[in-house]
């Protein structure tokens, strides 16, 4: 897997990562990350990355802000769109937010699912 996914996945946590912490007040963060070669999620099918991150934070109204200032959230969004992938930022059920970014990988050899999982 080429260099560009290690990054992206890594800018695009450290950004949540910091939102999170200077926005959200949240108590609990969870993030996942998944490596598929079945099955289909959006517009993507075959081998590709999903990464979920969510949390219990404050939350705020996706319609109206996301994507209106800063760059943060339009710099993850573009970092994914680059790799051919889809991004999205939603309310996380009751509380929170959670963002979910799925990249195609383009090329590659068909490996078995493996998942991460990490919570605080």
């Amino acid at each position: 897997m080429s260099e560009d996914y290690n990054i992206t996945l890594f800018r695009l946590t450290q950004e949540a990562f910091s939102n999170i912490l200077k926005y959200a007040h949240a108590k609990n963060v969870w993030i996942e990350l998944k490596r598929l070669d079945k099955g289909q999620r959006g517009d993507i099918s075959g081998d590709r990355l999903e990464l979920l991150i969510s949390d219990d934070g404050v939350g705020f109204d996706v319609e109206s802000q996301a994507f209106k200032s800063g760059f943060g959230l339009i710099g993850m969004r573009e970092r994914v769109r680059a790799l051919g992938g889809t991004f999205s930022v939603r309310q996380n059920h009751d509380r929170g937010t959670r963002i979910t970014a799925v990249i195609p990988i383009v090329g590659s050899q068909s490996q078995p699912q493996n998942s991460l999982t990490l919570s605080q």
